[in-house]
């Protein structure tokens, strides 16, 4: 299932690495090299996924991941917390964050086509029960 995934990491290299193997599952794939940019592509492209970096130069992921969750447009959108420094303080800051998902920085491609194949799932499923309706038992009379 093709999705818009958003990169926000101030590593290029690291960046277009993980774009590359995204692309490659047909994925399309926006990146932004900062916190504030993140959130202004986010707002304007409503992606599917965000893949936010914890630590980097110019912000930290966990500020970008609660502004995610607090505007109405990416409210919903799964997020995958990215670190190479992971501990337990780190995974349990990230879901107060908003975070949906944490992987330590390197991980294997299987791993993060794993959690991008999880996130996207539980986003389809969330929709598809949000679009439900629901109608009142027993026969309904129309006069």
């Amino acid at each position: 299932m093709p999705a818009t995934i958003l990169i926000i990491d101030d590593d290029e290299l690291f960046s277009n690495t993980v774009s590359f193997v995204l692309e490659q599952s047909e994925h399309e794939v926006l990146t932004a090299s900062s916190g504030v940019e993140g959130l202004e592509l986010a707002r304007e492209r409503r992606p599917d996924l965000v893949l936010c970096d914890v630590h980097m130069r110019n912000g930290h992921g966990y500020a970008t991941a609660q502004a995610l969750r607090e505007r109405p447009e990416t409210k919903g959108v799964p997020i995958v917390m990215m670190t190479g420094n992971a501990s337990p303080f780190g995974e349990s800051r990230s879901r107060i964050s908003g975070a949906d998902y944490y992987l330590a920085k390197p991980f294997a491609v299987d791993e993060l086509m794993d959690v991008v194949r999880q996130a996207l799932t539980a986003k389809q499923s969330e929709a598809q029960r949000s679009h439900h309706v629901i109608f009142p038992s027993g026969p309904s009379r129309v006069s």
